[in-house]
């Protein structure tokens, strides 16, 4: 899921750069490592959690305060690439406030991490920002 997800961002989006995987430090939070940043010169203008579990129950309420630190944080940072030599960007970036953030799952049918309505009102201080795409299997 992640890989394809990577591919259609960057096939869909031509003009920004598209991240798999980097590490975002947050003063007073630690690092943390979203599945895929959207960059547009130095914003961050999308951040996307990704889970599938479809015969399972996703866990997802770390992945729901990820996004509500890294929407949060106000700070610029520099983005880790390569965890294996540390290093980092020698540019700095901030989350753009229109930043959109993305919850996407497959579990379940009954797994509240595939509750839209649900989601939607844990996240509900980012409004439109924040967009559950979510599918629950049944069977």
């Amino acid at each position: 899921m992640h890989s394809l997800m990577y591919a259609e961002l960057r096939e869909r989006l031509p003009n920004h750069i598209t991240l798999c995987e980097p590490q975002i430090r947050v003063e007073r939070q630690g690092p943390f490592v979203p599945d895929i940043v959207v960059l547009k010169e130095h914003a961050v203008v999308a951040i996307v959690e990704l889970k599938f579990v479809p015969h399972g129950y996703p866990v997802y309420e770390l992945d729901l305060r990820k996004l509500t630190v890294l929407a949060g944080n106000q700070q610029s940072f520099q983005l880790r690439l390569e965890p294996t030599s540390g290093a980092f960007t020698p540019d700095t970036f901030l989350v753009s406030a229109e930043c959109v953030l993305v919850f996407a799952a497959i579990g379940k049918h009954d797994a509240a991490a595939v509750d839209s309505a649900g989601l939607s009102e844990a996240m509900e201080q980012f409004g439109s920002r924040f967009l559950p795409l979510v599918y629950g299997v049944h069977g």
